[in-house]
């Protein structure tokens, strides 16, 4: 296993995509909660 700066540049991304789409998901349950709860 060989550590170059392109691996450590996809592997910084795909933490990025999985941590902004893990938000929008927690927004997502928080909002729709907030709407059942309202209703």
């Amino acid at each position: 296993m060989f550590s170059t700066p392109r691996v450590s540049v996809l592997s910084n991304v795909l933490m990025f995509f999985i941590l902004s789409f893990y938000s929008i998901y927690c927004l997502t349950v928080l909002y729709s909660a907030i709407r059942l709860g309202s209703s």
